[in-house]
């Protein structure tokens, strides 16, 4: 029976985390596929993991669920290549492509992750220390960055441009708002029944997926959505090593001291850079033209 706090802490995180995820909506519906690296910005994952946190009376195995989760993103991985960045142009000539996407992209990443879960990461949370679940979970995070950056220094850009008005934008917000109010409540939720569970899906890039869902039923240009997430693919290292340098300080520091130091050093040290190196790639090397939305 959840208490009165815990109710008040599941509804204001969805709340808080709601209204952040509007200031990446704006930037989504104006900059297009560059917008993939902008909305990887943890701001979903940043709220969630604070109610998680307030709603734990146990740090030390909330740090290891955080280890553990990390080394899962490779299934996250695997899941942007094939079903957002490698899929779209190809199902898109069938009816219900983003229904089709999404349906079967979601059940794949549940089934593989599972899988992962089950015969992996309960293994090693059992088994091995907090420092050695931090050196995998960290050996995790470089092997998907150094996967995707090859992914992306390989990855062939198509000409690109999508000119559509405004007037769903309000909507958009709106059903963004509902949206994101009910996954980040339901997540903190999640975190009294199974932590474990909970903080996977805080790490998932739910938030990209849906800027992607909303870009292709806009635009109907699957070249945006496969060029989105090549982005967004690239830049979920950033939410990752959020993750990680949170899980890292909660030992060490107050909570929402660690929110802003684990927040600043990933937009300073790899959302930014990223974000530049990106942008000069795609609007020079590749001479992509976009029109705002």
């Amino acid at each position: 029976m959840l208490s009165d706090n815990e109710i008040i802490v599941i509804f204001l995180s969805g709340f808080i985390g709601a209204i952040l995820v509007l200031i990446t909506t704006y930037f989504a519906l104006k900059y297009g596929s560059i917008s993939g690296l902008i909305t990887t910005i943890p701001t979903n994952t940043l709220v969630s993991l604070i109610g998680i946190t307030i709603n734990s009376h146990d740090y030390n195995k909330l740090q290891r669920s955080i280890y553990g989760t990390l080394v899962l993103s490779y299934c996250a991985f695997i899941y942007l290549i094939l079903f957002w960045i490698y899929l779209p142009t190809i199902i898109q000539k069938y009816k219900y492509p983003i229904i089709i996407t999404t349906s079967f992209g979601i059940t794949f990443y549940s089934i593989i992750t599972f899988i992962s879960y089950k015969y992996l990461i309960l293994q090693f949370t059992t088994h091995l220390s907090n420092q050695q679940l931090l050196t995998l979970s960290l050996l995790s995070i470089f092997k998907y960055y150094y996967f995707t950056s090859i992914h992306k220094y390989l990855y062939t850009f198509k000409q690109e441009h999508f000119d559509k008005n405004n007037n769903n934008n309000t909507y958009t917000l709106i059903g963004r708002f509902t949206i994101t109010f009910t996954l980040i409540s339901l997540i903190v939720f999640i975190s009294k029944l199974n932590q474990d569970i909970a903080v996977i899906i805080s790490c998932f890039p739910l938030l990209s997926i849906i800027n992607s869902i909303i870009l292709w039923k806009q635009t109907s240009n699957a070249v945006l959505v496969t060029q989105l997430n090549s982005n967004i693919l690239i830049g979920g290292t950033t939410i990752y090593m959020y993750v990680l340098t949170y899980a890292f300080l909660l030992s060490y520091i107050n909570l929402y001291l660690n929110v802003f130091i684990s927040l600043l050093l990933s937009l300073l040290i790899y959302n930014i850079p990223i974000y530049i190196s990106l942008k000069k790639i795609n609007t020079i090397k590749k001479n992509i033209t976009i029109s705002e939305i």
